[in-house]
């Protein structure tokens, strides 16, 4: 294969475009005349000292957490309730048990994760002490307690831990609305 030679190349080129042009070439600057010297410039006034700068405002203090020990009591209820309804046998309610089963687990669930994030490590796990085999309909009306009494705790705590506060509400909310549900499965079975 041939070289080409870049400055022939190029000497072509400019001939090409001048006839596609249709002007003659252009013919060569003449050279930019030096530019004179700048004046001497004036120093350039000293900066005025700066101000003091005031001190830093004081960091916010941490979001509140909840003591470990409180975390802990919170997620052995919850796994309480959710073996309490596993295990209640109520008939045609058996399987509204099982969905408020599974609520609860996903309350355990978010506490769990909390508990990690706060305290850098997994919670042991915790069974909880499922409510006493007496007889359903005191089985429903325990657990209605232990609901009404987790709504108004989780109540409390939206109010303490601002930083949690749509999950704790969201749990108070959750757990009166299982209330009013065993409240209904009470009153629709026989007391025994």
């Amino acid at each position: 294969m041939e070289r080409i030679d870049p400055k022939r190349a190029k000497a072509v080129w400019a001939r090409v475009m001048e006839t596609r042009n249709g002007r003659p070439p252009m013919p060569p600057r003449p050279p930019m005349p030096p530019r004179p010297p700048m004046p001497p410039q004036p120093p350039m006034p000293p900066r005025p000292p700066m101000p003091p700068q005031p001190p830093m405002p004081p960091r916010p203090p941490m979001p509140a957490v909840p003591p470990e020990d409180e975390m802990r009591q919170w997620l052995a209820e919850t796994m309480a309730l959710v073996r309490g309804y596993r295990h209640m046998n109520a008939g045609r309610f058996t399987q509204q048990l099982r969905r408020m089963a599974a609520e609860e687990q996903a309350h355990y669930r978010q506490l769990a994760a909390l508990y990690s994030r706060f305290y850098g490590r997994r919670p042991e796990v915790l069974s909880g002490a499922a409510p006493g085999r007496r007889s359903l309909a005191a089985d429903l009306r325990d657990a209605y307690g232990a609901e009404q009494r987790l709504a108004r705790q989780w109540k409390e705590a939206a109010a303490r831990y601002p930083s949690q506060r749509a999950t704790f509400e969201r749990f108070a909310r959750d757990d009166r609305r299982h209330a009013e549900q065993l409240r209904r499965m009470t009153a629709a079975n026989p007391k025994k």
